[in-house]
This record gives C-alpha cells, structure tokens and sequence, in this order.
C-alpha cells in the first residue's frame, strides 16, 4: 500500500496537499453524502440485512469528516507555511553565498560556513523528509 501511494503522490508539499484535498477529501465527502441516505433507504425496505449500517455510516461519516477539517485547518495550513518559511531562508542563504559556492580565492576558514550550511541544508531536507513520511503519519493513522 506504501509503495501506491508513494508511487502517486506528489513530492512537493503544496501539490501532495492539494492532490490530497481533491483525490481523498473531495471524494470522501461526496462518497459518504451519497451512501447515507441509500443506507436509510434499503434499512428501510430490508431492515434485517442492513440494520444499523446508515447509523455506522453516519458515525463514521462524522468522524472522517472531524478529522478531515483538522487536517484543513489546522495541519495543512501549518505545513505550508513551515514549508514556506524554511524554502525562503534557504533560498535566502543561497542567495547570499552565491549558492553555497565561497570566492576561489577564500580560505579553508572562509570555506568552513559554506561547506557547513550545505551539509546543514541536505541533513533538513533529510530531517523533514522523514518526519512527513514516516513519524507524522504514524501518529494520523491512530
């Protein structure tokens, strides 16, 4: 399943959210806005093969939807702008080292900041990657 969904996902942060939003909220609110009340109905018609099923849709219905306008809220909003604020500074700090590259001419102690703040960017890069795809959602799944 992993492997699917890593297959089909976005890399960038803002187009993973929005495939997100369109390919699994959208769709799951449309789903459970359409079953509700066929569930409704066939309890109504046959009630022994289907009895409880519109209650455990609306319950589940509920709770998808509670988690899904959280993430929209609260987490989505947070990753953009995390996103947005560490792109900036680094693109700032590219800026001013003319991309990471120190003058020809500068020593090993000029060299050390430029070569430092390299490594320091690829291990965020790193850091954060591991965090959106292994340890967040380890704790979205509970």
């Amino acid at each position: 399943m992993k492997e699917l969904l890593d297959n089909a996902a976005p890399q960038d942060a803002d187009a993973l959210i929005v495939h997100d939003l369109s390919r699994y909220h959208e769709v799951h609110r449309s789903d459970l806005t359409a079953l509700h009340p066929l569930a409704q109905k066939v309890e109504k018609i046959r009630a022994e093969g289907a009895r409880g099923l519109a209650w455990a849709l609306l319950t589940l219905w509920r709770e998808v939807e509670a988690r899904m306008a959280k993430v929209e809220r609260v987490l989505f909003p947070a990753m953009r702008a995390e996103h947005e604020d560490r792109a900036a500074n680094i693109a700032h700090i590219r800026a001013l080292t003319a991309d990471l590259c120190p003058p020809d001419h500068a020593c090993g102690s000029c060299r050390a900041p430029y070569t430092g703040t390299g490594k320091l960017s690829d291990d965020l890069a790193m850091h954060f990657t591991l965090e959106n795809t292994v340890l967040f959602p380890r704790f979205e799944r509970g």
